[in-house]
């Protein structure tokens, strides 16, 4: 069973008055992602820097994992609160939550009754929206599209990785958000193509590629783009309480089957709440291919992928209902009236420096400079280069 476990600790920051190289009059360094601090552990000192909304989780995740013992041989345990039995110091899950508050200093506790208004956004909206616009727009330059969709359940992503708290978390590097690569969207096309949509083994092949043991090397006719948030999302901490006392890591499992006497051993995650919305892109390595009855490749991998994510979804942890997604229709709406605005300003301003124009004596010219509101062009039918205010000028069709 999984459950849900909000923390519950106070945001604390802690202020450097000393102004480090790099930092300006404020003693706020110019990056927008700074380094969260940390100290080496020991029984004394155990603090965790505020991280915010300001610094990259991910970064933090990875590489400031703070909670060893004093010999570095293993995770310090957490103590269990002598009053309420609920609330504990310390330990992996306090890891977890200092990723959900941005804080979480040593003598804290995490309470089952914190409020999930109280945990910090990840990610920065410009930055993600500026992200998931060029994606947006690489697929379409190569005749593909991007299309929205939001979790409908929990979301995680990267579990496997190898993390102190057991479970890994895919964080995107810079960004330092939570997404699918694009392989994992293709694996997850593919299956729901090959296992559950009756796709034959010769559509598999065009659609997604060959390995060596498949017949030989060979690339797909679809590119599968990584799906990326496009505004902050909100992590929580979730838990798995497996109590099979090991009989499923057990050398001999048979001399340690599992019992109702034994203890569960609560493991901490990090999840994506439901209701985030990611983008997901395809665009056909070849325009215009068609499988055997004429239906368009690319048309038939969005409908797999659709289905994949309504079905069976994406990310660990499907089979108990995490991962699911349905179309963003508010979104996917909005975007298209933002672009049809953008495509009747494009129509509406005035020619650049670098692009074709007319003008009504010289003809077609190529604008070589603009300077206020005279601009420098080569009037091609004229063969020679004049200066003429930019109003005389319009946009070529």
């Amino acid at each position: 069973m999984a459950q849900e476990i909000r923390g519950g600790v106070s945001d604390r920051s802690r202020r450097c008055g000393k102004k480090r190289r790099g930092q300006g009059k404020s003693g706020m360094t110019s990056t927008h992602l700074p380094l969260p601090g940390t100290q080496p552990p020991n029984h004394t000192s155990r603090k965790i820097n505020a991280l915010g909304v300001d610094g990259n989780r991910g970064l933090y995740w990875n590489k400031f994992f703070n909670q060893w013992n004093s010999d570095y041989t293993g995770v310090i345990e957490p103590r269990r609160d002598k009053v309420n039995k609920t609330d504990y110091h310390g330990g992996k899950m306090s890891w977890v939550l200092s990723q959900i508050h941005g804080a979480l200093p040593d003598n804290s506790q995490f309470k089952t009754s914190q409020p999930a208004r109280d945990h910090k956004m990840t990610g920065y909206k410009d930055q993600l929206e500026n992200a998931a616009a060029r994606i947006a727009s690489l697929a379409e330059n190569a005749g593909g599209a991007a299309k929205s969709f939001q979790t409908q359940s929990p979301f995680v992503t990267g579990m496997g990785l190898s993390h102190p708290v057991e479970n890994g978390f895919l964080f995107h590097h810079t960004l330092g958000v939570p997404y699918l690569p694009g392989s994992s969207v293709k694996g997850m096309i593919r299956a729901w193509a090959e296992h559950w949509a009756g796709e034959d083994k010769e559509g598999i092949f065009r659609l997604f590629g060959r390995s060596d043991t498949e017949g030989g090397q060979a690339v797909g006719n679809i590119i599968v783009f990584d799906a990326l948030p496009t505004e902050p999302v909100q992590l929580y901490a979730e838990v798995m309480t497996p109590h099979d006392g090991g009989w499923r890591i057990a050398e001999e499992p048979q001399n340690t089957p599992p019992a109702d006497w034994i203890s569960p051993n609560p493991i901490p995650f990090l999840a994506v709440r439901e209701g985030a919305s990611f983008q997901f892109a395809l665009a056909p390595r070849k325009s215009g291919t068609m499988d055997d009855t004429g239906n368009n490749d690319l048309e038939c991998a969005w409908n797999y992928l659709e289905q994949a994510l309504q079905w069976i979804g994406a990310g660990a942890k499907t089979a108990i209902g995490f991962g699911r997604f349905e179309s963003d229709e508010s979104r996917q709406g909005r975007l298209e009236s933002e672009k049809e605005e953008q495509k009747q300003l494009e129509k509406t301003r005035p020619p650049r420096e670098g692009e074709d124009a007319m003008h009504g004596d010289l003809g077609p010219v190529y604008i070589l400079s603009i300077s206020g509101d005279m601009a420098t062009v080569d009037a091609i039918e004229e063969a020679e280069t004049v200066t003429v205010p930019i109003a005389e000028l319009s946009r070529r069709p």
